[in-house]
Protein backbone atom coordinates (compact mmCIF):
# COMPACT_ATOMS: atom_id res chain seq x y z
CA UNK A 1 0.00 0.00 0.00
CA UNK A 2 3.18 2.08 0.65
CA UNK A 3 4.08 1.71 -2.75
CA UNK A 4 0.32 2.37 -4.20
CA UNK A 5 0.39 5.73 -2.40
CA UNK A 6 3.87 6.93 -3.27
CA UNK A 7 2.50 6.40 -6.86
CA UNK A 8 -0.38 8.30 -6.85
CA UNK A 9 1.55 11.08 -5.09
CA UNK A 10 4.46 11.55 -8.17
CA UNK A 11 1.36 11.15 -10.98
CA UNK A 12 -0.42 13.28 -9.14
CA UNK A 13 1.33 17.09 -10.49
CA UNK A 14 1.56 14.98 -13.95
CA UNK A 15 -1.81 14.17 -14.29
CA UNK A 16 -2.72 17.67 -13.05
CA UNK A 17 -0.71 19.46 -15.10
CA UNK A 18 -2.37 17.73 -18.63
CA UNK A 19 -5.69 18.47 -17.16
CA UNK A 20 -4.68 22.21 -16.89
CA UNK A 21 -2.88 22.54 -20.35
CA UNK A 22 -3.84 20.05 -22.19
CA UNK A 23 -7.22 21.52 -23.49
CA UNK A 24 -9.91 19.26 -24.53
CA UNK A 25 -6.90 16.24 -24.20
CA UNK A 26 -6.48 15.53 -27.90
CA UNK A 27 -3.12 17.45 -28.88
CA UNK A 28 -1.77 14.52 -27.99
CA UNK A 29 -2.70 11.27 -29.24
CA UNK A 30 -1.41 7.81 -29.67
CA UNK A 31 -3.59 5.24 -31.55
CA UNK A 32 -7.29 5.20 -30.07
CA UNK A 33 -7.12 7.44 -26.69
CA UNK A 34 -5.63 10.69 -26.03
CA UNK A 35 -2.66 11.11 -22.89
CA UNK A 36 -5.31 12.37 -21.09
CA UNK A 37 -7.41 8.71 -21.05
CA UNK A 38 -3.78 6.80 -20.81
CA UNK A 39 -3.26 8.39 -17.62
CA UNK A 40 -6.87 8.06 -16.47
CA UNK A 41 -6.96 4.09 -17.16
CA UNK A 42 -3.13 3.54 -15.97
CA UNK A 43 -3.74 5.64 -12.23
CA UNK A 44 -7.65 4.21 -11.91
CA UNK A 45 -6.61 0.62 -10.69
CA UNK A 46 -4.22 2.35 -7.72
CA UNK A 47 -6.17 4.73 -6.72
CA UNK A 48 -9.23 2.55 -6.27
CA UNK A 49 -6.66 0.12 -4.26
CA UNK A 50 -5.58 3.16 -2.02
CA UNK A 51 -9.65 3.98 -1.83
CA UNK A 52 -10.33 0.64 -0.74
CA UNK A 53 -7.50 0.86 2.01
CA UNK A 54 -8.92 3.69 3.81
CA UNK A 55 -11.15 2.89 6.99
CA UNK A 56 -13.22 5.90 6.74
CA UNK A 57 -15.00 7.35 3.85
CA UNK A 58 -17.36 10.46 3.37
CA UNK A 59 -20.84 9.25 2.86
CA UNK A 60 -20.64 11.65 -0.46
CA UNK A 61 -17.99 9.65 -1.91
CA UNK A 62 -19.97 6.82 -2.24
CA UNK A 63 -23.39 8.38 -3.56
CA UNK A 64 -22.30 10.49 -6.16
CA UNK A 65 -20.80 8.36 -8.17
CA UNK A 66 -23.26 5.63 -7.54
CA UNK A 67 -26.01 8.46 -8.98
CA UNK A 68 -24.11 9.47 -11.17
CA UNK A 69 -23.89 5.20 -12.51
CA UNK A 70 -27.35 5.13 -12.12
CA UNK A 71 -28.33 8.18 -14.36
CA UNK A 72 -25.41 7.32 -16.71
CA UNK A 73 -26.68 3.37 -17.25
CA UNK A 74 -30.54 4.87 -17.31
CA UNK A 75 -29.91 7.08 -20.33
CA UNK A 76 -27.95 3.86 -22.13
CA UNK A 77 -30.77 1.99 -21.87
CA UNK A 78 -32.75 4.50 -23.01
CA UNK A 79 -30.84 5.41 -25.97
CA UNK A 80 -30.94 1.63 -26.97
CA UNK A 81 -34.83 1.63 -26.14
CA UNK A 82 -34.89 4.81 -28.89
CA UNK A 83 -32.67 2.31 -31.49
CA UNK A 84 -29.57 4.65 -31.22
CA UNK A 85 -26.32 4.18 -32.97
CA UNK A 86 -24.31 2.18 -30.00
CA UNK A 87 -21.31 4.09 -31.81
CA UNK A 88 -22.73 7.28 -30.69
CA UNK A 89 -23.67 5.56 -26.81
CA UNK A 90 -20.22 4.93 -26.78
CA UNK A 91 -19.13 8.25 -28.05
CA UNK A 92 -21.81 10.29 -25.18
CA UNK A 93 -20.15 8.30 -22.65
CA UNK A 94 -16.68 8.21 -23.54
CA UNK A 95 -15.59 11.79 -21.60
CA UNK A 96 -18.86 11.34 -18.75
CA UNK A 97 -16.24 8.16 -17.51
CA UNK A 98 -13.60 10.94 -16.48
CA UNK A 99 -15.50 11.86 -13.63
CA UNK A 100 -14.60 8.56 -11.86
CA UNK A 101 -11.35 10.71 -11.49
CA UNK A 102 -12.84 11.55 -8.01
CA UNK A 103 -11.83 8.64 -6.36
CA UNK A 104 -7.90 9.74 -7.95
CA UNK A 105 -8.56 12.87 -6.05
CA UNK A 106 -10.03 11.84 -2.82
CA UNK A 107 -7.15 9.23 -1.91
CA UNK A 108 -4.47 12.06 -3.24
CA UNK A 109 -5.96 15.09 -1.45
CA UNK A 110 -6.32 14.80 2.32
CA UNK A 111 -4.34 17.81 3.97
CA UNK A 112 -3.72 21.37 3.10
CA UNK A 113 -0.53 21.01 1.75
CA UNK A 114 -2.22 19.36 -1.36
CA UNK A 115 -4.91 21.80 -1.90
CA UNK A 116 -1.65 24.29 -1.37
CA UNK A 117 -0.11 22.35 -4.57
CA UNK A 118 -3.15 21.98 -6.53
CA UNK A 119 -3.32 26.36 -6.58
CA UNK A 120 0.95 26.51 -7.26
CA UNK A 121 -0.19 23.83 -10.35
CA UNK A 122 -2.85 25.95 -11.36
CA UNK A 123 -0.76 29.50 -11.04
CA UNK A 124 2.15 28.17 -13.07
CA UNK A 125 -0.55 26.61 -15.73
CA UNK A 126 -1.69 30.34 -16.42
CA UNK A 127 0.90 31.71 -16.36
CA UNK A 128 2.61 29.94 -18.40
CA UNK A 129 -0.35 30.01 -21.06
CA UNK A 130 -0.81 33.60 -20.83
CA UNK A 131 2.84 34.22 -21.87
CA UNK A 132 2.81 31.90 -24.83
CA UNK A 133 -0.50 32.96 -26.17
CA UNK A 134 0.62 36.98 -25.64
CA UNK A 135 4.06 35.96 -27.69
CA UNK A 136 2.27 34.14 -30.34
CA UNK A 137 0.10 36.76 -30.51
CA UNK A 138 2.79 39.47 -31.20
CA UNK A 139 4.46 37.16 -33.77
CA UNK A 140 1.19 36.94 -35.67
CA UNK A 141 0.40 40.59 -35.85
CA UNK A 142 3.97 42.00 -36.49
CA UNK A 143 4.43 39.32 -39.51
CA UNK A 144 7.19 37.32 -37.39
CA UNK A 145 5.65 34.01 -38.76
CA UNK A 146 3.66 32.58 -41.45
CA UNK A 147 -0.55 32.72 -40.29
CA UNK A 148 -0.93 29.74 -43.05
CA UNK A 149 1.48 28.01 -41.72
CA UNK A 150 0.82 28.61 -38.01
CA UNK A 151 -2.75 27.80 -38.77
CA UNK A 152 -2.02 24.33 -40.57
CA UNK A 153 -0.19 23.50 -37.61
CA UNK A 154 -2.41 24.46 -35.23
CA UNK A 155 -5.57 23.12 -36.70
CA UNK A 156 -5.28 19.75 -37.17
CA UNK A 157 -5.71 18.43 -33.24
CA UNK A 158 -8.76 20.08 -32.88
CA UNK A 159 -8.05 22.53 -30.08
CA UNK A 160 -7.38 25.73 -31.74
CA UNK A 161 -9.45 27.95 -33.28
CA UNK A 162 -8.49 31.26 -34.82
CA UNK A 163 -10.11 34.89 -35.08
CA UNK A 164 -9.46 35.83 -38.46
CA UNK A 165 -5.94 36.22 -39.05
CA UNK A 166 -4.94 38.22 -35.53
CA UNK A 167 -6.13 35.82 -32.76
CA UNK A 168 -7.34 32.40 -31.67
CA UNK A 169 -8.72 30.81 -29.31
CA UNK A 170 -7.66 27.14 -27.30
CA UNK A 171 -9.63 24.86 -25.64
CA UNK A 172 -7.24 24.87 -22.43
CA UNK A 173 -7.99 28.62 -21.83
CA UNK A 174 -10.67 27.66 -19.34
CA UNK A 175 -7.60 27.62 -17.06
CA UNK A 176 -6.87 31.22 -18.05
CA UNK A 177 -9.66 32.73 -16.19
CA UNK A 178 -9.23 30.35 -13.51
CA UNK A 179 -5.83 30.98 -12.94
CA UNK A 180 -7.47 34.99 -13.18
CA UNK A 181 -9.99 33.83 -9.89
CA UNK A 182 -6.55 32.43 -8.07
CA UNK A 183 -4.10 35.38 -8.59
CA UNK A 184 -6.80 37.93 -8.06
CA UNK A 185 -8.27 36.03 -4.80
CA UNK A 186 -4.78 37.12 -3.46
CA UNK A 187 -3.55 40.47 -1.57
CA UNK A 188 0.11 40.53 -3.15
CA UNK A 189 0.90 43.05 -5.45
CA UNK A 190 2.53 40.94 -7.92
CA UNK A 191 -0.16 38.45 -7.50
CA UNK A 192 -2.20 40.98 -8.84
CA UNK A 193 -0.32 42.22 -11.50
CA UNK A 194 -0.65 38.79 -12.68
CA UNK A 195 -4.07 38.30 -12.60
CA UNK A 196 -4.31 41.41 -15.05
CA UNK A 197 -1.32 39.63 -17.40
CA UNK A 198 -3.66 37.07 -17.90
CA UNK A 199 -6.75 39.03 -18.16
CA UNK A 200 -5.05 41.07 -20.88
CA UNK A 201 -4.07 38.20 -22.86
CA UNK A 202 -8.07 36.75 -22.07
CA UNK A 203 -9.60 39.92 -23.70
CA UNK A 204 -7.16 39.42 -26.65
CA UNK A 205 -8.53 36.13 -27.66
CA UNK A 206 -11.60 38.30 -28.42
CA UNK A 207 -14.13 35.52 -26.50
CA UNK A 208 -16.65 37.18 -24.90
CA UNK A 209 -17.90 34.35 -23.25
CA UNK A 210 -14.93 34.01 -20.82
CA UNK A 211 -15.73 37.57 -19.74
CA UNK A 212 -19.30 37.38 -19.12
CA UNK A 213 -18.39 34.20 -17.48
CA UNK A 214 -16.27 35.86 -14.95
CA UNK A 215 -19.06 38.63 -14.56
CA UNK A 216 -21.26 35.71 -13.60
CA UNK A 217 -18.69 34.06 -11.19
CA UNK A 218 -18.18 37.43 -8.96
CA UNK A 219 -22.21 38.54 -9.16
CA UNK A 220 -23.12 35.00 -8.16
CA UNK A 221 -20.87 35.00 -5.24
CA UNK A 222 -21.51 37.73 -3.78
CA UNK A 223 -25.58 37.04 -3.65
CA UNK A 224 -24.71 33.54 -2.48
CA UNK A 225 -22.09 34.21 -0.22
CA UNK A 226 -24.86 36.98 1.34
CA UNK A 227 -22.22 39.36 1.72
CA UNK A 228 -23.58 42.58 2.93
CA UNK A 229 -26.29 43.74 0.71
CA UNK A 230 -24.71 47.45 -0.10
CA UNK A 231 -21.60 45.55 -1.29
CA UNK A 232 -23.70 43.06 -2.94
CA UNK A 233 -25.80 46.19 -4.75
CA UNK A 234 -22.53 47.71 -6.19
CA UNK A 235 -21.25 44.66 -7.39
CA UNK A 236 -24.03 43.27 -8.89
CA UNK A 237 -25.07 46.60 -10.71
CA UNK A 238 -21.63 47.81 -11.74
CA UNK A 239 -21.20 44.22 -13.36
CA UNK A 240 -24.22 44.48 -15.37
CA UNK A 241 -22.80 47.66 -16.78
CA UNK A 242 -19.80 46.22 -17.60
CA UNK A 243 -21.48 42.65 -18.83
CA UNK A 244 -23.30 45.19 -21.28
CA UNK A 245 -20.05 47.47 -22.34
CA UNK A 246 -18.44 44.10 -22.94
CA UNK A 247 -21.20 42.29 -25.25
CA UNK A 248 -21.84 46.16 -27.04
CA UNK A 249 -17.84 45.91 -27.57
CA UNK A 250 -17.72 42.20 -28.98
CA UNK A 251 -20.78 42.78 -31.19
CA UNK A 252 -18.96 45.26 -33.04
CA UNK A 253 -16.35 43.54 -33.72
CA UNK A 254 -16.00 41.21 -36.97
CA UNK A 255 -13.55 38.62 -35.67
CA UNK A 256 -13.75 34.93 -36.92
CA UNK A 257 -16.64 33.32 -38.03
CA UNK A 258 -18.95 33.90 -34.79
CA UNK A 259 -22.03 34.12 -36.83
CA UNK A 260 -21.57 30.75 -37.34
CA UNK A 261 -21.03 29.60 -34.05
CA UNK A 262 -24.11 31.50 -32.78
CA UNK A 263 -26.23 30.09 -35.54
CA UNK A 264 -25.87 26.70 -34.24
CA UNK A 265 -26.14 27.41 -30.97
CA UNK A 266 -29.32 28.55 -31.69
CA UNK A 267 -29.94 25.72 -34.31
CA UNK A 268 -29.50 23.29 -31.81
CA UNK A 269 -31.74 24.78 -29.16
CA UNK A 270 -34.79 25.27 -31.92
CA UNK A 271 -34.09 21.60 -32.49
CA UNK A 272 -33.95 20.24 -29.20
CA UNK A 273 -37.58 22.01 -28.57
CA UNK A 274 -39.06 20.72 -30.87
CA UNK A 275 -37.91 16.95 -29.77
CA UNK A 276 -39.46 18.06 -26.62
CA UNK A 277 -42.34 15.47 -25.05
CA UNK A 278 -43.89 14.30 -21.98
CA UNK A 279 -41.08 11.35 -20.95
CA UNK A 280 -38.23 13.30 -22.68
CA UNK A 281 -38.25 16.13 -20.45
CA UNK A 282 -38.33 13.54 -17.39
CA UNK A 283 -35.49 11.30 -18.83
CA UNK A 284 -34.37 12.49 -21.98
CA UNK A 285 -34.17 10.78 -25.35
CA UNK A 286 -31.09 8.66 -24.28
CA UNK A 287 -27.04 8.59 -24.87
CA UNK A 288 -26.63 8.64 -28.55
CA UNK A 289 -29.74 10.67 -29.96
CA UNK A 290 -28.59 13.91 -30.72
CA UNK A 291 -30.20 16.49 -33.01
CA UNK A 292 -29.48 16.92 -36.67
CA UNK A 293 -27.19 19.86 -36.69
CA UNK A 294 -25.39 17.72 -33.51
CA UNK A 295 -25.64 14.08 -33.88
CA UNK A 296 -22.71 13.61 -30.93
CA UNK A 297 -22.08 16.51 -28.98
CA UNK A 298 -23.57 19.98 -28.74
CA UNK A 299 -21.74 23.51 -27.77
CA UNK A 300 -24.00 24.18 -24.76
CA UNK A 301 -23.35 21.56 -21.72
CA UNK A 302 -27.03 21.65 -20.31
CA UNK A 303 -28.84 21.94 -23.66
CA UNK A 304 -27.05 18.48 -24.21
CA UNK A 305 -27.66 17.00 -20.40
CA UNK A 306 -31.25 18.28 -20.98
CA UNK A 307 -31.77 16.81 -24.26
CA UNK A 308 -30.21 13.56 -23.19
CA UNK A 309 -30.73 12.86 -19.79
CA UNK A 310 -33.97 15.04 -19.62
CA UNK A 311 -34.55 17.11 -16.02
CA UNK A 312 -33.15 14.53 -13.89
CA UNK A 313 -29.44 14.86 -15.81
CA UNK A 314 -29.87 18.36 -14.62
CA UNK A 315 -30.72 17.77 -11.42
CA UNK A 316 -27.74 15.97 -10.52
CA UNK A 317 -25.15 19.01 -11.29
CA UNK A 318 -28.02 21.50 -9.55
CA UNK A 319 -26.96 18.71 -5.86
CA UNK A 320 -23.35 18.96 -7.54
CA UNK A 321 -23.34 22.98 -7.08
CA UNK A 322 -25.40 22.83 -4.02
CA UNK A 323 -22.96 20.22 -2.51
CA UNK A 324 -20.32 22.62 -3.27
CA UNK A 325 -21.64 25.76 -1.86
CA UNK A 326 -22.78 23.85 1.61
CA UNK A 327 -19.09 22.41 1.62
CA UNK A 328 -17.92 26.30 1.11
CA UNK A 329 -19.88 27.46 3.60
CA UNK A 330 -18.82 25.07 6.24
CA UNK A 331 -14.63 26.09 4.93
CA UNK A 332 -15.73 29.12 5.73
CA UNK A 333 -16.83 28.61 9.74
CA UNK A 334 -13.66 26.48 9.72
CA UNK A 335 -11.61 29.80 8.77
CA UNK A 336 -10.58 28.53 5.42
CA UNK A 337 -12.40 30.75 3.05
CA UNK A 338 -9.51 32.47 2.00
CA UNK A 339 -8.38 28.77 0.55
CA UNK A 340 -11.86 28.01 -0.42
CA UNK A 341 -12.83 31.13 -2.56
CA UNK A 342 -10.59 29.71 -5.52
CA UNK A 343 -12.17 26.41 -5.76
CA UNK A 344 -15.64 27.55 -5.28
CA UNK A 345 -15.39 30.97 -7.62
CA UNK A 346 -13.72 28.54 -9.85
CA UNK A 347 -16.35 25.93 -10.22
CA UNK A 348 -19.00 28.63 -10.87
CA UNK A 349 -16.71 29.95 -13.16
CA UNK A 350 -17.17 26.19 -14.94
CA UNK A 351 -20.76 25.63 -14.33
CA UNK A 352 -21.41 29.47 -16.07
CA UNK A 353 -18.90 28.79 -18.89
CA UNK A 354 -20.95 25.64 -19.53
CA UNK A 355 -23.95 27.55 -20.68
CA UNK A 356 -22.32 28.69 -23.97
CA UNK A 357 -19.75 25.82 -24.34
CA UNK A 358 -19.20 21.74 -23.10
CA UNK A 359 -16.93 22.34 -20.09
CA UNK A 360 -18.94 20.57 -16.93
CA UNK A 361 -20.06 17.25 -18.31
CA UNK A 362 -16.39 16.90 -20.21
CA UNK A 363 -13.13 16.06 -18.79
CA UNK A 364 -11.47 19.47 -19.09
CA UNK A 365 -13.83 21.23 -16.98
CA UNK A 366 -15.63 18.58 -14.76
CA UNK A 367 -12.57 17.93 -13.41
CA UNK A 368 -11.99 21.52 -12.13
CA UNK A 369 -15.16 20.85 -10.53
CA UNK A 370 -14.08 17.81 -9.10
CA UNK A 371 -11.08 19.20 -7.91
CA UNK A 372 -13.06 21.84 -5.67
CA UNK A 373 -15.51 19.65 -4.24
CA UNK A 374 -12.79 17.29 -2.65
CA UNK A 375 -10.50 20.21 -1.74
CA UNK A 376 -13.55 22.26 -0.24
CA UNK A 377 -14.37 18.69 1.86
CA UNK A 378 -10.74 18.67 3.19
CA UNK A 379 -11.15 22.22 4.10
CA UNK A 380 -14.69 21.93 5.68
CA UNK A 381 -13.22 19.43 8.56
CA UNK A 382 -9.52 20.69 8.83
CA UNK A 383 -9.45 23.62 11.35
Amino acid sequence: MVIVRSLIYIMFPIILLELFMGGGGRNIVFGPLSLRMYLFFFIMPFAFLAFLGRKKVDKFIIELPLLFTVLVLLAVGIGFFNQANPYLIFLDIKPLMYFYIIFFFYVVITKIRHIELVLKLLKFSAVAMALAYLAVFAAINLRLVDFLSLYRTMSQPEEFFFRGQIAFFYKGFLYLGIGFIVFFNEKKAWSKILALLIFISLLLTFTRGFIVALLLTYSAYYILTKVESSKTILVVGFSGILLASVLVYFSLQKIGPKELSSYFRVAQTEQVIREIDTYSIIWGHGFGKGVPVRPVHMEISYLEIFHKQGVIGLFFYAFLFILMLDLYNRAVRKDNGYLAKPFFLSSIFVFAQSVTNPYVNNPIGMSMVLLSLISLNVLAKDD
